[in-house]
């Protein structure tokens, strides 16, 4: 596999979709050794099969992740990007998004899963990663705090206190708040904060620890989905972002039904 291939499916992985001049632009500005458009052309043309292993499909001039194409949201997802700036990593942490598994574990994540451990699991590590990995996925696919909840019920987790639920909400929104989304060209809903001011679309703000509510921008409210589409959740279908997806496709969960509206 050609390094400028590694970059098409990796940055597809991160944006959900990409122009191919977008995908040159990223490649030349971090390699010596520089590639064409037609480099880039003939990768879409000839390695149609390949890419669709990785879940990237050639839609125009653009990769997509095949979630987007096979829910029909292409146009819907184009305009959602427009007019936000594009998250770029270094070289290193770009290649990362080769694995379709991947995605970026923030400290914000790394508190959430400790406090579910200590709160939750009796110090089990292992058990808490796992259901932080499932809220991880919801910040990143498919924002709505009553999926979360109804996740905790399902699991038979309970809260003590409402000072405990209220520091667990505080830390699912700081974990969104920093988790990177498609829509945002790969920013976090901060970065887009800090870029662009408050009024910037697709953000979330902290929740009012005594409150347990969002306060700030518009109508985003924890309680109500802060992505554009939400996931009617069955019970008996619940399963982890990278487990197969329960409908029986064959494919991971987040690249299938975690997505769909």
């Amino acid at each position: 596999m050609s390094l400028l291939t590694d970059y098409i499916i990796a940055l597809t992985h991160l944006y959900g979709l990409v122009h191919k001049k977008r995908v040159l632009n990223a490649y030349n500005r971090q390699n010596e050794i520089q590639c064409s458009l037609d480099d880039v052309t003939e990768i879409a043309k000839s390695s149609k099969k390949m890419l669709a292993q990785h879940f990237v499909q050639v839609h125009g001039d653009y990769f997509v992740e095949d979630t987007i194409l096979d829910e029909g949201k292409f146009e819907y997802e184009l305009e959602m990007r427009q007019d936000k700036p594009w998250y770029l990593p270094d070289k290193k942490s770009l290649l990362k998004y080769k694995d379709s598994y991947y995605y970026e574990i923030s400290d914000q994540y790394t508190a959430l899963s400790a406090y579910l451990a200590q709160t939750f699991y009796g110090g089990d590590e292992y058990k808490a990663d796992i259901l932080c990995e499932y809220i991880q996925g919801i910040c990143q696919f498919a924002f709505s705090f009553d999926i979360v909840l109804d996740e905790f019920e399902r699991r038979n987790l309970t809260f003590k206190s409402e000072d405990e639920m209220n520091e667990f909400i505080h830390l699912v929104a700081e974990m969104a708040n920093n988790t990177r989304i498609w829509q945002n060209n790969g920013f976090t809903p901060k970065e887009l904060s800090e870029k662009f001011g408050q009024s910037a679309p697709g953000t979330l703000l902290q929740p009012s620890r005594s409150s347990g509510t969002a306060q700030g921008v518009g109508p985003v409210d924890l309680r109500t989905s802060v992505a554009n589409n939400v996931i009617p959740f069955k019970r008996e279908e619940k399963a982890g972002r990278n487990d197969p997806c329960p409908c029986g496709s064959g494919i991971k969960y987040k690249q299938c039904c975690l997505s769909k509206s």
